[in-house]
């Protein structure tokens, strides 16, 4: 009975990590049957795309699953610290921005992730078909993904249509029927996913050359910049350094080579101040945190030190405890 119970137990935690990574196992799964019948195509009627889109085929799923398992980073992983960083994104107030669910200081376009339940670095956007954040150190990922998956869908275009072509106008056909409903399903499959994909790199690369993240896009505060003042664009070729890396022979490689470490960028000379979000104005300089695991309010040894600790409050700033009467 033991021995069933853990096949049962192995089955349920088996098919639980399938329906979570559902979206991933049907993309690489779709990818798969599509470099199937490319591949049938190029047997049948042997080229050079016909290995390229090989080639391609592999780089698009490495970059897919070294983009899912690759981290996007934290400021605590990358081991910021506010004090010794010159931080051009500040409150109202002057402080550091501070994230009140994570307990840290966030750094230079980080932002916090409802989903991953984490501040992420330089944070693009949580997607759900990477079933990741989108941030510094898997954005060069999710872009080449992006790029690969375009030109692979473009190429599958040509080639169907093409072998498609070449059998109704052959005199003697002799594809199967079954291909050719086969090939009919990819042209379209294709067709439709490359208009998608064209228009959505096509986005992305302008964000990459304008060095302005998803989320920065969308958010209010930072449409009052123009391009000259926008601060982290520093011209179209090091905007697009920063993600890709300062190494051209790198750049369409699934390499992590991104410039610096997530927490610092260079500034535009011409940026104007920055400008604080509708949260960061409604914030206070004292987050409603908790104070340290090691203090506890039901573990007062005597009235004495229930008193002593009633009459300070925690400052995460400072990461220490001040007295009431002081800040009064």
């Amino acid at each position: 009975m033991g021995y069933i119970r853990g096949l049962i137990d192995l089955f349920k935690i088996a098919l639980l990590k399938l329906i979570k990574n559902g979206l991933q196992i049907f993309a690489l799964i779709l990818m798969t049957e599509a470099q199937w019948l490319n591949w049938v195509i190029h047997k049948l009627s042997p080229s050079r795309l016909g290995q390229f889109q090989l080639v391609l085929y592999i780089l698009m799923v490495f970059s897919y699953i070294y983009a899912n398992i690759t981290p996007p980073g934290t400021p605590m992983t990358a081991l910021f610290e506010p004090k010794t960083s010159n931080q051009y994104m500040k409150r109202k107030d002057g402080m550091p921005r501070y994230c009140s669910k994570c307990l840290q200081y966030k750094a230079d376009r980080t932002h916090h992730c409802s989903r991953c339940d984490s501040c992420v670095l330089r944070m693009d956007h949580h997607c759900l078909w990477f079933r990741n954040c989108i941030g510094f150190h898997n954005h060069k990922l999710f872009y080449l993904v992006c790029l690969y998956l375009t030109t692979y869908s473009l190429t599958s275009v040509y080639s169907t249509f093409m072998a498609i072509t070449k059998h109704f106008t052959a005199a003697n056909g002799t594809i199967s029927s079954v291909y050719l409903v086969f090939w009919g399903s990819l042209f379209a499959f294709a067709f439709g996913l490359s208009i998608v994909m064209v228009a959505f790199t096509v986005y992305h690369t302008f964000l990459l050359f304008q060095n302005i993240t998803t989320l920065e896009s969308m958010k209010s505060s930072w449409s009052k910049y123009a391009k000259s003042t926008q601060p982290f664009n520093v011209g179209l070729y090091n905007n697009w350094c920063q993600v890709m890396g300062s190494a051209p022979w790198f750049w369409f490689l699934p390499v992590r080579n991104s410039i610096g470490n997530g927490t610092v960028y260079p500034i535009n000379q011409n940026a104007l101040p920055y400008i604080p979000s509708s949260e960061e104005k409604l914030e206070t300089s004292f987050e409603k945190t908790s104070a340290p695991i090691g203090y506890r309010e039901n573990e007062w040894a005597s009235d004495e030190e229930e008193f002593a600790m009633k009459s300070r409050r925690w400052n995460p700033h400072l990461g220490q405890f001040e007295w009431l009467d002081e800040v009064v």
